[in-house]
């Protein structure tokens, strides 16, 4: 499915949105509903999805705001700062790969960006997108930079991301006895620290797919006069 409006676009996210959302309301269900022989497990368990599916939504909105992109057909004189160097990134990325130990490919790519070459049309790989494999605070300005998404509506979750999501899903991941309900009286505690991380997580999800709605209705993705 090509992505040539905003509505495509808007169908395309809400459509993985979706899926999502199910998947992770019932897995709060089975976390509010569970013993004392099974919290644990839900709870660990569950941190590794929650993570899971902020990484994969994250990711996966860039790559189909890309492919919207792609699909407008802009001329690289046209397109703001902030795309022409995710395209140097992407370019260089690709010539790396390519294996070329020539000058002259690395050469081409940051003359293209540095005098803005009209005639030539933006494209960028939506698969040279990477969250490194833990999308902490740091990935995630760098990502909101590289698309020219405003990152104040972030600003205040630095710390939830990094320690409340990130550091407690490596340390569940690599084996640590973390988020553990040791008795029946902490289990209440625990379900409602989870439940917390769940609904700051969803709402984290939806801010980030309607800042990029924002960004293609607006345009923001085109240089302003002057630049």
């Amino acid at each position: 499915m090509k992505i040539k409006t905003t509505e495509d676009l808007q169908s395309k996210l809400e459509k993985d949105l979706s899926w999502r959302k199910k998947e992770l309301t019932a897995l709060r269900m089975a976390i509010e509903e569970s013993d004392y022989a099974t919290v644990n497990i839900h709870i660990r368990g569950g941190m590794l999805l929650l993570y899971a599916h902020w990484e994969g939504f994250i990711k996966k909105a860039i790559k189909v705001y890309l492919m919207f992109l792609n699909e407008q057909n802009l001329d690289c004189g046209q397109v703001a700062d902030h795309l022409l160097f995710l395209k140097m990134k992407s370019a260089l990325l690709q010539a790396s790969k390519d294996g070329s130990k020539r000058l002259l490919p690395y050469v081409d790519v940051f003359h293209g960006v540095l005098t803005r070459k009209s005639g030539e049309t933006f494209r960028v790989r939506p698969e040279h997108i990477s969250t490194e494999s833990n999308l902490n605070y740091g990935v995630l300005i760098d990502l909101l930079f590289s698309i020219g998404v405003n990152k104040a509506p972030f600003e205040l979750r630095k710390n939830f991301i990094d320690y409340k999501l990130v550091d407690k899903r490596n340390g569940i991941a690599h084996g640590e006895h973390i988020m553990v309900v040791r008795d029946e009286s902490e289990q209440k505690e625990e379900t409602e620290d989870f439940i917390s991380i769940y609904e700051v997580i969803l709402d984290l999800i939806d801010t980030f797919k309607d800042a990029l709605l924002t960004a293609a209705v607006q345009r923001t993705y085109l240089a302003r006069a002057g630049c």
